[in-house]
């Protein structure tokens, strides 16, 4: 599998498939409670981030496509998905739903390329 994007909760059926693939880390929580035990819990809602280094104007426009985001409508910046992540092994992927927020003022556009591109995913949940 690899990672993927689709507008709406529980749309593992329209998933389309992000062409570069973006990096990502994997699935993070907010939280890690170091305890007296030695173990680490995570607490909070699960969250990754993507991170395009270098997107043509056509593939950031089917990848925002892909998420629900607009093009045009600079306040549009978060929407609910259903995305294709690495679990918490980084190698396995399973569908997700959760919400994306992009915030474009913080993407570069440079010779015609969007550069250092993010989108964060917030509240994820596995789809069962």
């Amino acid at each position: 599998m690899s990672y993927a994007g689709a507008t709406g909760h529980n749309n593992a059926a329209g998933l389309v498939t992000f062409s570069p693939q973006p990096a990502c880390n994997g699935i993070a929580y907010p939280v890690r409670r170091h305890v007296g035990s030695g173990l680490v819990l995570v607490d909070g809602a699960a969250m990754a981030t993507l991170v395009f280094n270098v997107l043509q104007v056509s593939e950031y426009s089917v990848i925002m496509a892909a998420l629900g985001l607009s093009m045009t409508d600079v306040s549009d910046e978060s929407g609910l998905v259903t995305v294709s992540l690495p679990g918490p092994d980084r190698v396995t992927f399973s569908n997700y739903n959760g919400t994306v927020f992009h915030n474009r003022l913080d993407t570069k556009f440079e010779d015609h390329l969007y550069r250092d591109v993010k989108f964060l995913l917030t509240d994820l949940v596995a789809l069962t």
